[in-house]
């Protein structure tokens, strides 16, 4: 796992951030998200931060970033999410900030073949959850 790292400085934590927003963001998904560990690479894409941290949890359509100093809500990124099994990359925004804690990220335009790597990744976890409920 990769230590969080920022390797240019600049204010990157979202002042006045709560949990309300991020409740209020997990009301509104489209995706099922799932428990999953990987580690992730951000670039913000108009300042060029560079983010080293882990995803504790994964969907279709966005995943959370656990991360000491997130980006601010709303900010345009690439992300590269790397596990044993591959590697995943889109473009993506900031959906929700917890400060201190980590940000809600929301993949936007993910090309096909990077679609099918999710799928990858989500459907032994979906299938064994079931199986759990079961």
């Amino acid at each position: 796992m990769m230590a969080d790292t920022q390797q240019k400085t600049g204010p990157a934590v979202a002042p006045g951030g709560n949990s309300k927003a991020a409740g209020s963001a997990r009301e509104r998904r489209a995706f099922a998200r799932y428990p999953f560990v990987a580690e992730s690479e951000i670039v913000d894409l108009r300042s060029r931060i560079q983010i080293s941290a882990r995803t504790s949890e994964i969907s279709l359509g966005g995943c959370y970033v656990e991360t000491m100093n997130p980006l601010l809500a709303g900010t345009a990124i690439y992300i590269r999410l790397l596990t044993a099994k591959g590697t995943f990359e889109t473009n993506a925004r900031i959906a929700y900030v917890q400060p201190g804690i980590g940000m809600g990220v929301a993949f936007l335009d993910t090309p096909p073949e990077q679609r099918r790597v999710l799928e990858s990744w989500i459907e032994p976890v979906r299938r064994f959850l079931q199986d759990e409920k079961s």
